[in-house]
């Protein structure tokens, strides 16, 4: 899924560092990628644990316009590996240089072994019940991906090894933003 490249121009200029608008503009991005795909509208409702981001609540509540239907969303970010992450913390310490060095994987996972990656990532961020109070709603976990420079591969060839038996009782759907080319991948 993707959006038109004029839609997302804005996108592709923001610096991603970690702040609360830049969430905030790719969750609007997924929503308007859906609204293509879906040839529908959404309303945002709320964000029910913006006071208390503890709490066992999505992130996002999004209705669709003409049926109500809601959408809840749990948005979180995604690292390539425990090297990468080290790596970058490492390098960011040492010289400071924030989003502006990409960081190559030393061994980078092969399918199989990012398809596991993936599924504990997917299991450990939803066992939490974030989608316990909307089980009637469409349960989205909208994944960025800021290692796309550090080569997370094919998610793709990932997915014949994602448990997603494990994972459907947990959530609905799986998207990742792949920030670079601006596409949105759904793992199941």
């Amino acid at each position: 899924m993707k959006c038109n490249k004029q839609e997302a121009e804005h996108l592709k200029e923001i610096k991603l560092v970690d702040n609360e608008s830049l969430d905030c503009e790719y969750v609007k991005y997924f929503i308007k990628c859906l609204e293509l795909e879906r040839k529908t509208n959404y309303k945002f409702e709320r964000r029910p644990d913006l006071h208390n981001r503890q709490s066992a609540q999505p992130d996002y509540l999004f209705s669709e316009r003409y049926t109500g239907k809601l959408i809840a969303i749990e948005y979180t970010r995604i690292f390539e590996s425990e090297e990468s992450t080290k790596n970058k913390a490492f390098i960011i310490d040492k010289y400071d240089k924030r989003n502006i060095i990409p960081i190559f994987g030393i061994n980078p996972p092969t399918p199989k072994e990012l398809g596991e990656r993936l599924t504990e990532f997917f299991i450990r961020k939803l066992s939490k019940g974030q989608f316990n109070s909307f089980a009637h709603a469409e349960r989205v976990l909208l994944c960025r991906n800021i290692w796309t420079d550090a080569r997370l591969h094919d998610f793709s060839n990932a997915q014949p090894f994602i448990k997603r038996d494990t994972l459907k009782n947990l959530c609905d759907h799986i998207y990742v933003v792949e920030h670079v080319h601006l596409d949105i991948i759904e793992i199941f």
